[in-house]
Parts: structure tokens; C-alpha cells; sequence
């Protein structure tokens, strides 16, 4: 019975200090200017390299090529009423996770604070904070104000499964994403869904939680639906500037790794149906795949993309990636069909 005690509370610990490193770690990318690593800490440099343009630049570069096309389609209406769609770019994806990463930081502080466990020094009102990154809709539709805030607190990590788009204004691209999210205080899950609205034109963001979309009736959406998110302006309020993301093949690795690696430990089924077809059979079932995985922790959380070289064939992306032990292992993903489907596959390794 103990032995049952220490490994689930091995468990835990080993999940919190994953998911949260990995939190910490979408929050520094906001600072770089060049290239950014998603949930790495690795600083080595990456084979096959992309573009140099700045985040911003491309950032412009892209909103104003989708703002034109909305103008040449939509009536400019000021409203969020539009048809959803499949979201297809990595970049834009990992744009409204690092909001959603931010917000997740933000929660966790405030845990802090209402616990009076900041660190000395440490003035800052966080309830004030996260209402600045919450949209006004959803601020006057909850009663949401800094002094009720709280009830956002705690220490969560979100793993995205799916994601959609929504083309709004002539300023506005609303992504919606859905997954689930982990209460890192007592390793629990519950089906989640974030929405992040982008304004090109004030480089602002606003963000949307689960009980707003759950209220209003967009806790499951499908193809084609025309929804109205919001019906309220964006400005900037001092919290809530966003920098596009330019990703290249290391960062986009690295997310699916760690996406991996998260499901491998709490939802292992999803993992996997992760792994190469072939590979999995090595495991021979999910139950077998768990068991392995709950035995051989510290391996799993080692294994991280050092390097990385991308080959494109008939609209699918092999990622040959290669860790710092000179071990290698391939992500083979589908963007064309879907920028969250992947199948990974450990070569000279066994996990």
C-alpha cells in the first residue's frame, strides 16, 4: 500500500514538473525576437534553419494577406459572425497557445498570491491581470472584475487536439482551440476549449474560457457552423500585446514531442495511437504501452529535439529529429488534413 502511495505521488510530481517547465517555457518565447523554441530549453542551433524575417514582420505580412482577402468576401460588419473553419497553420495555432500559456501563467500566480506565497517583492495584482487578458464579452456576460477573479486560480497546462478558425472583421481572426487541461495541484483532466481573438491592426489579444464557450453553446462546434463569438471591440489595455509566431521545423518537432510526451503520461491512450503503427505493435497493447511508460519516466522526460531536419513529400512532413545523446527518432505529420495529426517513432531508442 505504500509502495501504491509513493508511486502515485512520484506520478504527480513527475507530471507537474513536466507541464510546468513546459508552461514557463512558452512564456519566455514572447521575449525572443528571432527564432523561438516552443517548450525547450535546449539553445543549440537547428539543422535546416528557416526564415529570418522578424515575428512581427511576419506577423503583418500574414494578417494583412488574410485581412484582404475578408474584405474581398465579407461584409466589414464589426461583428464576429463567420463560418468556422478547420484551422490549417502551425503558425497561427502556436500563436493562440502561447496566449493560452500566458493566461495559464497569469492563474498560476494568482494561486500564489491568494495562498501569500509570492516571492518577496512580488506587488503585482494578478487579479487585475487576468482580467485584462479576458475578452469584454466575456468579462460583462460572467460579471467577471478583479476582485472575483479568483476563481480562475490554480495551476493548469492545456494539450490542444483540435482547433478551428474564425474570420471576423476586417481586423479580427478568432482561433478556437479544444483539448483538455490538467490540474497540475491533483493531476486531474476535464475536456477543455480556449478561443483567442487576434486584432492586426492594435497587435492586441483577447482570450475566452471554457465557461464562456460552454454558456454560449460553443463547447463543441463543427465545419461550417456560423457563429458570433463576440460582440464587443479590442483595444489595447497594456497586458495584452501579442506577437505573431514565425515557427520553424524545430519548434513545430518539439510541440508534437511534447504533446507526445504529456498524453503519454495522462491520457496514454491517446499516445498511443501516436505512435507509429508498426512501433506500437512492440508494446502490443495499451495497457502494456502504459505500464511501460509509468516504469520509465525519467527517460521519457530526457528525451528532447536537439536537432532537426524537415523533408516535405506529397503534402506530408517528415521531422528526422535527433536528441542530445545522439538518438534518433522521426515525427511523420499531415498538415494538409490536419496540423494535429502525427505519428512519432523511436529508431535506435526504446522508450
Amino acid at each position: 500500500m505504500y509502495k501504491k502511495t509513493e508511486k502515485s505521488l512520484s506520478l504527480v510530481l513527475v507530471i507537474f514538473i513536466l507541464l510546468f517547465l513546459i508552461v514557463i517555457s512558452c512564456i519566455i518565447v514572447r521575449n525572443r525576437e528571432d527564432s523561438i523554441a516552443i517548450a525547450n530549453n535546449s539553445s543549440q542551433e537547428v539543422i535546416n534553419s528557416v526564415d529570418t524575417a522578424t515575428e512581427e514582420t511576419v506577423g503583418e505580412l500574414y494578417f494583412n494577406e488574410i485581412n484582404k482577402d475578408a474584405v474581398d468576401n465579407e461584409e466589414d460588419d464589426k461583428s464576429s459572425l463567420g463560418n468556422m473553419e478547420l484551422l490549417t497553420s502551425r503558425n497561427e495555432y502556436l500563436s493562440a497557445k502561447q496566449c493560452v500559456a500566458e493566461f495559464n501563467y497569469i492563474t498560476s500566480k494568482l494561486a500564489y498570491q491568494m495562498n501569500n506565497q509570492l516571492e518577496p517583492g512580488d506587488n503585482q495584482d494578478y487579479g487585475q491581470l487576468l482580467v485584462n487578458l479576458l475578452d469584454k464579452s466575456q468579462i460583462e456576460l460572467l460579471g467577471i472584475n478583479k476582485d472575483n477573479a479568483y476563481f480562475y486560480a490554480g495551476f493548469f497546462n492545456f494539450v490542444t487536439q483540435s482547433g478551428y478558425k474564425l474570420q471576423g472583421d476586417f481586423d479580427t481572426t478568432s482561433i478556437i482551440l479544444y483539448g483538455y487541461r490538467i490540474n497540475l495541484a491533483n493531476n486531474t483532466f476535464e475536456d477543455y476549449s480556449y478561443a483567442v481573438r487576434f486584432d492586426s491592426s492594435s497587435k492586441t489579444y483577447s482570450l475566452f474560457t471554457n465557461d464562456y464557450l460552454t454558456q454560449k453553446g460553443f463547447s463543441t462546434i463543427t465545419y461550417g457552423q456560423k457563429i458570433q463569438l463576440y460582440d464587443s471591440e479590442l483595444s489595447n489595455n497594456g497586458n495584452n500585446i501579442f506577437r505573431f509566431i514565425n515557427s520553424n521545423s524545430y519548434d513545430i518537432a518539439q510541440d508534437y514531442l511534447n504533446t507526445f510526451k504529456i498524453n503519454a503520461i495522462c491520457k496514454p491512450e491517446l499516445a498511443y495511437k501516436e505512435l507509429n503503427e508498426e512501433y506500437a505493435i512492440k508494446f502490443g497493447s495499451v495497457e502494456m504501452f502504459q505500464n511501460y511508460i509509468n516504469n520509465n519516466q525519467e527517460k521519457l522526460n530526457a528525451i528532447v529535439v536537439n536537432g532537426c531536419n524537415k523533408v516535405t513529400s506529397g503534402g506530408n512532413d517528415k521531422y528526422v529529429c535527433q536528441d542530445s545523446m545522439g538518438n534518433v527518432f522521426t515525427i511523420l505529420a499531415t498538415p494538409e488534413r490536419d496540423i494535429f495529426n502525427f505519428k512519432i517513432e523511436f529508431s535506435n531508442i526504446i522508450l
